[in-house]
């Protein structure tokens, strides 16, 4: 009896999704800075959250705040079209940001990092110590807007 259910606990442990772990909110974080900083054309004394408005076609942050309050369907497509842009620009070609080579993924998301100004990296870490589940929010979260909230 308790050989099969050590067997069963086993067999149900094989097909569960793997755990979110430290280093998939640093990957998540670490896209949303990039977008920010790379396509948001982030000016002198501006806050990331706005460069990252920008990123994705808001003119400022309030219009953004609207947008995520009215159709976060909207700015969830907008959200992952950047993302794939980020990635894609750092040489990465993927349909979803779980399927990829591991190795190449982190080499881009190295050099993304390398680039960023000192001010990101340091917003960065604030975020990831501030925030205990950003990447299960990215993933899981149906609105988004949650997890941008995050970076403001």
């Amino acid at each position: 009896m308790t050989r099969d259910l050590g067997r069963r606990i086993r067999k149900l442990e094989s097909i569960l999704p793997p755990l979110i772990t430290d280093y998939d909110s640093w990957m998540f974080g670490l896209l949303w800075f990039a977008v920010a900083y790379y396509f948001g054309n982030p000016l002198p004394d501006e806050t990331p959250f706005a460069a990252y408005a920008r990123a994705l076609g808001y003119a400022d942050e309030s219009e953004f705040n609207r947008a995520m309050a009215d159709n976060y369907l909207e700015v969830s497509n907008r959200v992952s079209r950047a993302e794939h842009k980020i990635c894609a620009r750092f040489g990465i070609d993927i349909p979803s940001l779980e399927d990829c080579d591991l190795e190449m993924f982190s080499k881009a998301l190295q050099r993304m990092e390398a680039d960023l100004p000192r001010l990101y990296k340091v917003h960065l870490k604030i975020v990831l110590r501030r925030v205990n589940n950003l990447a299960w929010m990215r993933i899981h979260d149906v609105d988004v807007s949650r997890y941008l909230r995050c970076f403001a």
